[in-house]
């Protein structure tokens, strides 16, 4: 379901840039500013700076060594479909021409990706859709553009060929039988002008490619991100810092350029009500068409698909439940907000040998097997990717116990880390061993770090993992608390690889509580368990230190423990029964959530905040596994290890 959030994001993405077309509409239309001179000169600064900037400064942003194929294969088969159809329909029809299809091919299968495109989809996908519809620039750019170039000059040489023809044909006839070529002389004739053809579009098309400053901007994109993705080059900070300044500006100015262009036209719609409607169906039902059709056949799924056709992406709550004394986990991924159905999410291939897990971040999850293996997963991408297994150099004499585990975005180093806190005991003495080992795991470089004396993971204190993901802005969040009283937060900033501590109110103590997100904050959810109408204080953490009480819910009857909010109006509660109800908290009202539970028992429930991604986590070393949603790929693995 599309809810009017995400239209809202699309709303507040797209109206600007109508904005500047309308202004540049009604400065021609009604407030006479620009004279043709002027738009002739915005147009060229458009056409020579402003587009191949920002053409650059895409395409130089695409990693050529990780195209997706189905995607390109995707796109490939797109063009050669509609070429198809458009070629069969224009021998049909009598009006139909070689130009027609060039126009047909630019409307249904040429979107308008740069100016429009990419601002949608970040806007509906995030920021890690835009970097792969850049690979779609790269192909336009570099192949599309100039093969329809290629064919209009074969139509601009045909329409003038036919027009030296008919005055051969006049002059033959009126000299008929005075010259009689012989037949080869025929043939070689034929064949030179053949040739001379061809030299003549290769020429035009040449100059003008050379003439268009799109041409060095794709191909000056295309060499710098084989330098960059390859050896890690930056531009000079001046450098990168002035083509930015233009090319910022370019999707602006290509939409006043559109502006002052609509404005010259004798009417609105200056080819017509009849073609603006089929130009509309070609570009909005029969190019998302002609893409589903090759899409399907070689498996896009999931956000791939829905980018590659532009379809929505909605959050989905996915509900993990345990039941200790059959030992099995089962999920259930819900179709949409009103929760009222469920799949059991084969997809997800989330096995009952997962013993943890954490996230989604960007659509990825950490998972740690019984064997305590460990891998990456990204579900919408298929992919899985092992994670070397954790084993710091300790004493025979100490075992593992406990191990708190944290994953998230480095966002200064580009990067996705697990952090992890291990605990072990002292077999000789038979007591917690001190100092615990925390390491870092980064897929970057696909390998652990470890440190010992790390204080604040030495305080002392018995820290929690939350039954819904706390990680935000770079920080992971545990809830911690020292002999039932002493009670705080331990945070982990991803970028700087630092612990901190963060107090909490001095009511929370008393109570006890978890942590949550809230809205774009840390959330301390706090419940007196031991009271039969339980009520819920939810405190928000503003800035370092500053607690504000923002919400008071309740009374519950029979409530077992807080597991999160959804979508900041309902918080997700579990009862004492294991039934796992949403309460409202605008229209204060209950409802319980069916879940796989097919009989009564005790259960314990997980929230995650799902929502399918286009990151890979291929990373280095190509160590990724794809799996049939079929196979049992990913249990084995989890089973047996590495």
């Amino acid at each position: 379901m599309i809810r009017l959030t995400d239209v809202f994001h699309v709303i507040s993405a797209i109206i600007p840039l109508y904005v500047v077309l309308v202004a540049a509409y009604l400065s021609i239309k009604w407030w006479k500013l620009f004279t043709p001179d002027h738009c002739a000169g915005i147009n060229k600064f458009v056409a020579n700076f402003s587009i191949p900037l920002l053409s650059f400064q895409v395409i130089s942003s695409n990693d050529p060594f990780k195209m997706n194929l189905k995607l390109v294969s995707a796109d490939i088969l797109q063009k050669l479909l509609a070429f198809i159809m458009l070629t069969v329909i224009a021998k049909i029809r009598s009006e139909g021409s070689l130009s027609w299809v060039v126009t047909g091919l630019s409307l249904s299968t040429l979107p308008n990706t740069l100016i429009l495109g990419i601002p949608l989809l970040r806007a509906m996908y995030g920021d890690k859709a835009a970097l792969l519809l850049a690979q779609i620039v790269v192909l336009q750019s570099l192949v599309w553009y100039n093969l329809l170039l290629v064919l209009f000059e074969i139509d601009a040489t045909k329409d003038s060929h036919y027009v030296s023809s008919s005055q051969a044909t006049g002059e033959i006839e009126a000299s008929q039988g005075t010259i009689t070529e012989s037949g080869d002389q025929d043939n070689g004739r034929t064949k030179n002008s053949r040739k001379r053809k061809i030299r003549i579009i290769l020429s035009t098309v040449g100059k003008k490619l050379i003439r268009n400053p799109n041409t060095h901007a794709t191909f000056a994109g295309i060499a710098w991100a084989t330098i960059h993705y390859r050896w890690g080059v930056n531009l000079p900070r001046v450098v990168e810092n002035s083509v930015t300044l233009l090319s910022n500006g370019g999707l602006g100015m290509a939409m006043f350029s559109l502006g002052l262009f609509m404005a010259s036209q004798a009417s609105l719609i200056a080819c017509g009500t009849r073609k603006a409607v089929l130009a509309m169906v070609l570009k909005f039902v029969a190019g998302p068409c002609l893409m589903a059709v090759p899409s399907t056949v070689l498996g896009l799924r999931g956000t791939l698909f829905k980018v590659a056709i532009v379809q929505s992406n909605p959050e989905r709550l996915l509900v993990r439940s345990y039941r200790p004394d059959t030992d099995e986990y089962a999920y259930a991924l819900f179709l949409d907000e009103t929760f009222c159905g469920f799949e059991e999410p084969d997809h997800l291939q989330m096995p009952i040998t997962v013993g943890s897990l954490l996230g989604p971040v960007d659509g990825i999850f950490f998972m740690v097997g019984r064997s305590r293996n460990m891998a990456l997963l990204n579900p919408s991408m298929r992919q899985l990717r092992p994670i070397p297994l954790l084993h710091p150099a300790v004493k025979p004499h100490l075992s593992p116990y406990d191990n708190l585990l944290g994953f998230g975005w480095d966002e200064a180093g580009a990067d996705y880390k697990v952090v992890s806190i291990q605990y072990f005991w002292n077999e000789e003495l038979d007591i917690p061993h001190d100092p615990s080992i925390v390491s870092i795991y980064s897929l970057r470089s696909d390998s652990w770090r470890h440190f010992e004396d790390v204080d604040l993971a030495n305080s002392g204190h018995c820290s929690y993992k939350s039954l819904c993901n706390t990680y935000l802005n770079g920080v992971y969040y545990w809830f911690t608390e020292l002999n039932d009283q002493d009670v705080s937060i331990l945070a982990f900033d991803m970028s700087h690889e630092t612990f901190r501590e963060i107090k909490v109110p001095d009511c929370i103590k008393a109570r006890g509580g978890d942590l949550a997100l809230y809205g774009d904050s840390v959330a301390l959810v706090s419940c007196d368990l031991d009271r039969d109408d339980t009520c819920v204080d939810v405190w928000l953490l503003k800035e370092e230190g500053c607690w504000i009480k923002s919400l008071k819910i309740g009374p519950f009857e029979d409530l077992k423990w807080p597991l999160g909010f959804w979508r900041d109006t309902e918080l997700l509660l579990e009862t004492g029964c294991s039934h796992l109800i949403v309460y409202n908290i605008n229209t204060k009202k209950l409802r319980t959530l069916e879940t796989q539970r097919r009989e009564n028992g005790f259960f314990i429930y997980w929230v995650f905040f799902y929502k399918e991604s286009l990151v890979s986590i291929n990373g280095r070393g190509n160590k990724c596994m794809q799996w049939d949603p079929s196979s049992d790929s990913i249990k084995d693995f989890l089973r047996r290890g590495q």
